[in-house]
């Protein structure tokens, strides 16, 4: 590299989803908290994405998505250039103390039988050659963080669930699941809540997901975490989440869609939440995995979801304590232990299941 303080970057990764899909996804300018890793999930470290607002019109060139900062920045992005037919987007980001002239080009190209790639490239100028390997740095973890958000977004295919097998006197349409619900996915960290909950609500015929991380993050000052000898303002904000979290869900069923809740949800706190809800029916689904799978899986995803619990303590004994927590869980709902079930299996599970096995209420 010379000592020009300009720089070129390119990245790219293969997506587990048809294209147009992709596309759909990323052409929605404003649309990040949907599919945006927080750090301890795998995503960009710093200040975290606390929201995303669009300004301009939905599809519209330009348009210009302004992303919120948990410090209280604000970064703009605007699309200067979209073709809907090569899948391709040219867009520019405001200069920042840094960064200058960011400028970048985003596609989706078609990928055999049924995946794609998707690439990023841009170019931009460091306003002082001595910070080139930082501004450097900072994009290519920027890049890597977007590329893990969408391949997490799309894992595990939906079209691979089938819809649920009707018992005796049912028919497919008269399935349980396919009336609104609410569904309640609990388990311990690194067992699948998250993605299992998004794909269960992409399998079902109307259907929203609420994630309790995202809840959590909307407390911008203040906000206090859980740790193994939480605060009393930590345990507070967390049942504020749980509460908030029941009020969309009632919400969302009130609409006539079925609301997919993924939080942590241990001890009594399952039950509680429950109680909370005026929706019937309410199915809970409990994710028990073995803790060497769970091992396995954090290890591979690389966040930090159990960092307040080893101090001292090394990501076996973080999990056991987890572990401990779903012990003390009252044996309510459907119980899976998707150790050896993919994504895509564990949602079937749920959907063949859960509406006979996991109806509390």
């Amino acid at each position: 590299m010379s000592d020009s303080a300009r720089v070129s970057l390119h990245a790219s990764a293969e997506i587990p989803a048809p294209a147009d899909r992709v596309w759909e996804l990323i052409q929605d300018w404003a649309g990040m908290l949907g599919w945006w890793l927080p750090a301890d999930r795998g995503g960009l470290e710093g200040a975290e994405l606390i929201g995303c607002e669009r300004l301009g019109t939905p599809g519209a060139v330009p348009r210009t998505r302004r992303m919120l900062l948990g410090d209280g920045t604000a970064v703009e992005e605007t699309i200067t250039y979209q073709n809907d037919e090569t899948r391709r987007i040219h867009y520019l980001k405001a200069d920042d103390r840094t960064i200058t002239g960011y400028a970048a080009t985003m596609y989706v190209d078609e990928l055999p039988p049924g995946g794609c790639a998707v690439h990023v490239s841009s170019s931009f100028d460091v306003r002082s050659p001595a910070e080139r390997a930082a501004g450097l740095a900072r994009l290519e973890a920027v890049y890597a963080a977007m590329l893990r958000g969408y391949r997490e977004y799309f894992a595990g295919p939906a079209e691979d669930v089938a819809p649920a097998r009707p018992r005796d006197g049912e028919t497919e349409a008269s399935a349980p699941c396919s009336e609104p619900s609410v569904v309640i996915i609990t388990g311990i960290q690194a067992a699948g809540k998250t993605t299992v909950g998004r794909l269960l609500a992409q399998a079902l015929p109307r259907a929203a997901f609420i994630d309790g991380d995202v809840l959590a993050r909307m407390v911008l000052s203040g906000s206090e975490e859980m740790t193994p000898t939480p605060s009393g303002e930590a345990v507070r904000q967390l049942h504020l989440r749980y509460a908030q979290a029941a009020a969309l869900a009632d919400s969302f069923h009130g609409a006539g869609l079925t609301a997919v809740l993924a939080d942590n949800l241990y001890g009594r706190d399952l039950v509680a939440l429950v109680d909370l809800l005026a929706s019937r029916p309410v199915i809970a689904v409990v994710l028990a995995p073995s803790d060497g799978e769970v091992i396995r899986r954090e290890q591979a995803r690389g966040t930090r979801a159990y960092r307040a619990w080893m101090e001292g303590a090394d990501l076996a004994e973080a999990v056991a304590q987890f572990r401990g927590y779903l012990a003390e869980t009252p044996s309510v709902g459907l119980w899976l232990d998707s150790t050896d079930l993919t994504p895509a299996a564990t949602v079937q599970a749920v959907v063949n299941s859960g509406w006979y096995e996991g109806r509390v209420r």
